[in-house]
């Protein structure tokens, strides 16, 4: 044909690729762009077909094109044009695939309406199947991620209604998801919650506060009330107008179960606490009393042991006189031992008064108290040198 080469002249102008092929499929012409896009020169272009394993083509799915498949075979066979044929053909200069939309039509000659060429016109799409691709990587993230995530994380609706659920609510509220699906939060919300939570959405939707967290209740399928830490956000469109909110739910009633068994424990407590009180009173008011009833007889004894030695100290044996001391000494020392018993009952409750004591003193000042019992029993004690030690002495008497 007589304007084929103005054709081919005037292809050279356009900016997407143009390949023109013979009734046969012979590729007989190729602007530069589709030399680019497919990596070959003319020269290597001219006298291929396309089922030539040069082009090594391939289906969005990856599965190869079949002859019947490529857009010029379509067209030499039913003498019909075709569009949005998305092919992926390799590009040995890039060595990688460059995925191609290609319409393909007939051109007849004028003469006798022969078919007597296949113009191909395709534009270089890989870019918008990359995204597309990473576009649907995306998602399947998001979906691992929402259906797999260790919280319930929901999309509602500002209604309240329910627009997507992941499995962990279902678990959390013991709901599938068709029956959320159907419902809204407000319907299995606590009453109690149900008035702040609500006033939260509101000042969300009214642009008041971005988020919010709080604790609160929900009523399970089964009646029982289950407590959850939940978090909300709202998405908003371009107009800024409310898509959906976002929420995030935690299961904390094992939290909640370990704070009630703490207060209980505080209240125990509480409980115990005052009954020390009243105990450490009466032990108080006993050890008065017991201390009282003994100091009574003792100021007697040594009052009258007092009197004997002062009155009729000449009148008195030497044995006698000694008697007497020893009285006197004894109940000394039976008043430190009311004072040691008056401390050691307030034991716990005041500090104790630790100062440099000599045991052997103190060991000494006992036996004095047992003389007489072990005289009687021919009972010999005998104490080695002992070394000094910090002590309360008053409690180490008792």
């Amino acid at each position: 044909m007589p304007l084929e080469k103005e054709w081919y002249a005037f292809s050279q102008s356009l900016p997407i690729s143009v390949v023109y092929q013979n009734n046969n499929g012979e590729i007989v012409y190729a602007n530069s762009v589709a030399e680019e896009v497919l990596g070959l020169t003319l020269e290597q272009l001219q006298g291929s077909v396309t089922i030539d394993p040069l082009w090594r083509s391939i289906h969005a799915d990856g599965s190869p094109f079949l002859s019947e498949d490529y857009p010029a075979t379509q067209v030499i066979t039913t003498h019909k044009a075709v569009s949005d044929i998305v092919m992926g053909v390799h590009n040995p200069k890039l060595d990688e695939i460059r995925w191609l939309k290609i319409d393909a039509m007939p051109v007849f000659h004028p003469e006798d309406n022969h078919l007597h060429q296949v113009v191909s016109i395709f534009s270089d799409i890989t870019p918008l199947i990359e995204a597309e691709a990473e576009l649907k990587a995306s998602e399947e993230r998001f979906r691992a991620t929402f259906e797999q995530a260790a919280v319930g994380i929901a999309h509602v609706a500002p209604d309240g209604s329910w627009l997507k659920v992941n499995q962990k609510i279902c678990d959390i509220v013991g709901y599938t998801q068709e029956e959320l699906l159907a419902s809204t939060f407000q319907d299995i919300t606590h009453p109690d919650d149900l008035e702040i939570d609500v006033s939260y959405v509101e000042q969300m939707l009214a642009g008041d506060i971005d988020n919010y967290s709080m604790e609160k209740r929900y009523i399970r399928k089964d009646k029982s009330i289950i407590w959850v830490d939940l978090t909300v956000s709202l998405v908003r469109d371009g107009a800024g107008q409310p898509k959906y909110f976002i929420s995030v739910l935690q299961d904390i009633m094992e939290t909640k179960k370990f704070e009630a068994q703490m207060h209980l424990l505080n209240l125990t407590l509480q409980q115990r606490s005052a009954e020390l009180q009243v105990t450490n009173a009466e032990l108080d008011a006993f050890a008065y009393t017991v201390s009282h009833d003994l100091r009574a007889p003792l100021r007697a004894i040594s009052g009258f042991s007092k009197i004997l030695r002062t009155r009729y100290t000449d009148d008195l044996p030497d044995e006698a006189r000694h008697y007497l001391t020893r009285v006197a000494n004894g109940a000394k020392r039976m008043g430190q031992l009311i004072d040691g018993l008056l401390d050691f009952s307030r034991t716990g409750r005041q500090s104790i008064h630790k100062q440099r004591v000599k045991p052997a003193g103190i060991i000494a000042d006992l036996l004095l108290d047992f003389e007489s019992d072990l005289q009687e029993k021919s009972i010999h004690v005998e104490v080695e040198t002992l070394p000094d030690c910090m002590a309360d002495a008053g409690l180490l008497k008792v």
